[in-house]
């Protein structure tokens, strides 16, 4: 691609970092619905600096923090998941029933 077609294509050329960052206010919209603290639990891990750096950078775009926008993250991971999950299981049982079927009627 030429860079003035990539000039021409808003999203072309941007790393996958750059256009989130980019949309954050909008993402932020978006994301999970309010949580109380009566149904969270606490989770730590250590985040690539470059991935914290975007964090923050859309946390103070957005006037928002890092919890409201990783508990948002987390909540479309699992709903995504979720999906997944249930497709599978839906897939997995139909063709089950229908092997079981072919082998009652003796078929090859």
């Amino acid at each position: 691609m030429t860079s003035l077609a990539r000039r021409s294509l808003p999203d072309a050329g941007r790393s996958r970092r750059a256009r989130v960052f980019a949309a954050g206010p909008a993402l932020l919209s978006t994301l999970a619905p309010p949580v109380t603290h009566d149904d969270t639990a606490e989770i730590r891990f250590a985040a690539p600096l470059a991935d914290v750096a975007i964090l923050d950078g859309v946390c103070h775009a957005s006037g928002s923090d890092r919890t409201h926008v990783m508990q948002g993250v987390l909540h479309e991971w699992a709903e995504r998941e979720l999906h997944r999950a249930t497709v599978v299981v839906r897939m997995a049982h139909g063709n089950a029933l229908a092997a079981e079927t072919h082998r009652q009627t003796g078929g090859t």
